[in-house]
């Protein structure tokens, strides 16, 4: 194995302060301060956790996002506690009001904190870059590189935080692109049929199936509202935020929680069929065929859909956030190790895997003898579905955390440099090409002629399958990360605002 390149930054996060931590390396490393962050800079092949050791000692400092999930992973509790035996110096960006677990204190209590006004996440950014600027400054790294094995500890700044609440909701106004006159439709929320609130932001994709509407939410729960009316049906409280995506078979929900379990819970009432422990947190939405339903955490598992008893199990070289595709007795995913796999829906054992030049989030898409999947590689591929051969790519300015959605000659998907594509199912060439205010991670859902898509700039937009002209868009409070939902005449868009909004379709 390689060995680790030096870093000014290790960056150590929850799985749910994803962006969070993009957000601040987008904000030092366009100040010279290079940062290493999972899963961008794993190497595929190589060991997970080795790689991990590795990085943090060869930083210089290691910032660690501070927040309630925090406390609750074990793996941030793991590389804080390495940078320490390293000594690593430790800045403390604390989000809201979250104060560290006991096991975290005990490590953080004598470290650096850095206070900033509350004037907005663009100002707690730039007093985040001049405090790491005056510590290197005022005593960093010596010859060595290296700030503790110097002998030079970085200056103190007592009692001090960096606030980013609600980083993506902020920002996300901030892009959000001014109405030109005679221009599309603008829906607000008087357009909605009804709207119903959580108590935390929604990443969850919402499913409607029978005369409900299911989705998680960032506040520990299952939601299950009346289609008609948005009224609550039932609510399941797990142990960590729910941004994986229901999955409806039959009379049965199935779907993950951070808290490291997959349920199945009643369509109906919401009952408790079986809870079962995947071993990881649960970012992946499950896919039911038949008896099995299998689900991505710290690789693949696939369980019996009637009792939860495991079937296999399939070690990939990371996690697996993106949600398994499953056509013809195979399952397809996308791995945190940079590769996308075929593995046999009986066995567990693999068909074939398919390298991309970094993690894979987004989930393949399955068509005839064809899969369709983006990478944050910035590339969107075509594979063949029996043998993983490339049949073409399509390489997009930014990374694709969007899943793509294929509908007749047309493949659709957002990527993270704003776009939304629309490519030629044969040969990948660009039909069109759709720009909103920020990144484009939500799926697109095709229907009515129409792609139906949410964007980080607070908007779903509603466009032309033929061209790509906007036809309206919809403004909610907070970023839009997850796949609309149609059903009859109404489309159903969650928002990192915590609220589901019900449209309706021909506004």
């Amino acid at each position: 194995m390689m060995a680790a390149m030096a870093h000014d930054v290790f960056v150590s996060f929850a799985s749910g302060d994803a962006e969070v931590a993009r957000e601040v390396c987008s904000t030092l490393e366009p100040e010279g301060m290079s940062c290493w962050i999972a899963p961008r800079d794993i190497t595929p092949g190589d060991s997970w956790a080795s790689q991990i050791v590795q990085a943090i000692e060869a930083s210089t400092a290691l910032v660690v996002v501070l927040s309630d999930e925090t406390n609750r992973s074990p793996h941030v509790a793991r590389e804080v506690q390495r940078a320490v035996q390293a000594s690593v110096p430790i800045l403390t960006v604390r989000l809201g009001d979250a104060t560290p677990s006991t096991e975290l204190d005990y490590f953080l209590g004598g470290e650096h904190w850095l206070s900033v006004p509350s004037a907005g996440v663009a100002g707690s950014q730039r007093h985040l870059v001049e405090a790491l600027v005056a510590m290197r400054a005022g005593g960093g790294p010596g010859a060595s590189g290296r700030g503790g094995r110097s002998g030079v500890r970085w200056p103190v700044i007592a009692g001090v935080t960096v606030v980013l609440a609600a980083v993506a909701v902020v920002i996300a106004f901030m892009a959000m692109p001014e109405d030109d006159d005679g221009g599309p439709a603008i829906l607000t929320s008087a357009d909605a049929e009804w709207t119903t609130s959580t108590e935390s932001r929604i990443a969850s994709s919402p499913l409607a199936a029978g005369d409900r509407v299911v989705f998680g939410s960032d506040d520990e729960a299952v939601y299950a509202v009346e289609e008609s009316t948005g009224r609550q049906a039932w609510r399941v409280t797990t142990a960590g935020p729910v941004r994986s995506s229901p999955v409806v078979d039959g009379d049965t929900v199935y779907v993950g929680s951070f808290d490291g379990s997959l349920y199945a819970l009643g369509l109906q009432d919401g009952a408790e069929r079986w809870k079962v422990p995947t071993g990881f947190e649960v970012f992946s939405s499950a896919a039911a065929s038949g008896d099995v339903v299998v689900v991505g955490g710290n690789g693949l598992l696939a369980v019996a859909a009637a009792t939860g008893e495991e079937r296999w199990r399939f070690a990939t070289g990371g996690p697996v956030n993106s949600s398994p595709a499953i056509a013809a007795g195979t399952v397809y995913v996308g791995s945190d190790d940079g590769a996308v796999y075929a593995v046999d829906i009986v066995t567990g054992q693999q068909r074939w895997r398919f390298a991309t030049g970094g993690p894979v989030y987004s989930s393949p898409a399955v068509v005839d003898d064809s899969i369709y999947v983006g990478s944050t590689d910035g590339t969107v591929y075509a594979l063949d579905a029996s043998t993983g051969e490339e049949q073409w790519r399509f390489e997009t300015g930014d990374g694709v955390n969007s899943s793509p959605t294929v509908s007749g000659n047309l493949v659709v998907v957002g990527s993270r440099d704003h776009f939304v594509y629309a490519l030629a199912r044969e040969s990948g060439e660009l039909r069109w090409r759709f720009e909103t205010g920020d990144r484009v991670e939500s799926s697109p859902t095709i229907a009515r002629d129409s792609v139906f898509v949410g964007s980080n700039d607070g908007s779903v937009y509603r466009l032309s399958q033929a061209d790509g002209t906007e036809r309206w868009r919809f403004r909610t409070g907070g970023a839009v990360i997850s796949r609309p939902a149609i059903s009859g005449a109404l489309v159903y868009v969650a928002s990192h605002d915590g609220i589901l909004y019900a449209l309706p379709v021909d506004a």
